[in-house]
């Protein structure tokens, strides 16, 4: 047994509760989380899993293992690949899945884990590779390039940058394409990807993928130590400056909170125009970006082995030592069960249980610490 999956059998759930957490029907629950399946896969994780509408889910690591696992925790199948998987994987056409390599590889695969193509690019592909649903991906290289690949005519189209492309693309829902670089930059393509706008940044742009808000506009970490808030077409809103290098996504809460880690060990939960509503503190750099859960719950790695929970109003619930360092992106399946990739090399499936209990209890002014049994939030 792992050191790992030894701790999380053994760690018993320790939950604060401050300043009256307010839930929608106001129920009083309790969160446990149980270990249900364990891998251990050898090599760090720096891609995020994710989960095809079929329910597989897919993910790649440093010891060059792709990877295919059902929902339940069952391993499907994996393929050693030429070289180190760093991008996350990305859904091609609703039942098949992209996911660029170190080998140059754009790797095509079915649910069944079945590898379907291999299309040779210029580069190691840094980044996934986003649908445009009409038979185009779009990715960052590190040859200084940003490609739109056509699988029907089976051409590229590349823009050159004086960096590598590190940021993650996003696909906006007026159909513009968004991705950010080592060139500080924000690129705004159309949708024939012609460039038409830049923002500039004063840092890199590493793995943030910008997140579009419910009010239209953009939220993008950065190197520079701030979260900014750009608009759709690429005009500077606001930006909200921490005390490390972002190198997150963020996500929005079910009540338009917008939730993000720093490296100077805080996470962060601001409102749409930018302005802080709640910082939380961990005992170290948060590095992975939170996953919300289906009940509208967010979850943050931090590198001090804690997963944080914080309630869609941005308030810190729970907390629970995993005793391993997670840099990749939280899996929140459709099934309700976490997916969890470490540093050092585990998948880890966990069941995450909500209770309601008959007591209600509140703090006003002071974290309260509770055990497993005794959890409750009003």
């Amino acid at each position: 047994m792992s050191k790992v999956t030894s701790k999380i059998n053994t760690l018993v759930l320790m939950l604060f509760v401050s300043a009256q957490v307010v839930w929608a029907n106001d129920p009083a629950e309790l969160i446990d989380l149980h270990l249900v399946k364990s891998f251990d896969m050898g090599g760090k994780y720096y891609s995020s899993p994710i989960e095809m509408p079929s329910g597989t889910v897919v993910i790649g690591n440093h010891k060059r293992i792709l990877t295919f696992f059902n929902n339940q925790g069952q391993k499907i199948k994996e393929h050693i690949t030429d070289g180190w998987i760093h991008a996350t994987p990305d859904i091609l056409n609703d039942s098949l899945v992209t996911i660029g390599c170190y080998d140059k590889f754009l790797y095509v695969c079915n649910e069944e884990g079945d590898i379907l193509e291999k299309v040779e690019q210029d580069g190691r592909i840094f980044t996934n590779a986003v649908d445009l649903k009409d038979g185009r991906v779009i990715f960052g290289l590190n040859k200084k390039q940003v490609v739109m690949y056509d699988f029907v005519s089976k051409v590229s189209k590349m823009y050159k940058t004086r960096k590598l492309m590190h940021g993650s693309p996003i696909v906006l829902s007026n159909g513009n394409i968004v991705i950010g670089g080592n060139n500080k930059k924000l690129l705004y393509f159309d949708e024939d990807f012609n460039l038409i706008n830049k923002y500039k940044a004063d840092g890199w742009f590493v793995h943030s993928k910008p997140l579009e808000l419910s009010s239209g506009n953009l939220a993008v970490g950065s190197y520079d130590q701030c979260l900014h808030i750009v608009s759709s077409s690429g005009e500077a809103v606001a930006k909200f400056k921490t005390k490390g290098k972002i190198h997150a996504s963020p996500v929005e809460t079910s009540l338009g909170k917008i939730v993000f880690g720093s490296f100077d060990g805080y996470i962060y939960v601001l409102n749409q125009d930018g302005s802080l509503h709640n910082r939380i503190k961990t005992g170290k750099k948060v590095v992975a970006s939170p996953a919300v859960l289906c009940d509208g719950t967010v979850v943050v790695p931090s590198f001090d082995e804690n997963l944080y929970f914080i309630s869609p109003d941005g308030t810190l619930i729970g907390e629970k030592n995993i005793g391993a360092k997670i840099f990749s992106t939280p899996l929140a399946l459709k099934n309700g069960k976490l997916v969890l990739a470490t540093l050092e090399g585990e998948v880890l499936f966990m069941e995450v249980e909500k209770r309601l209990l008959a007591e209600t209890l509140s703090r006003n002014d002071e974290s309260t610490s509770l055990s497993d049994d005794q959890w409750v939030v009003r």
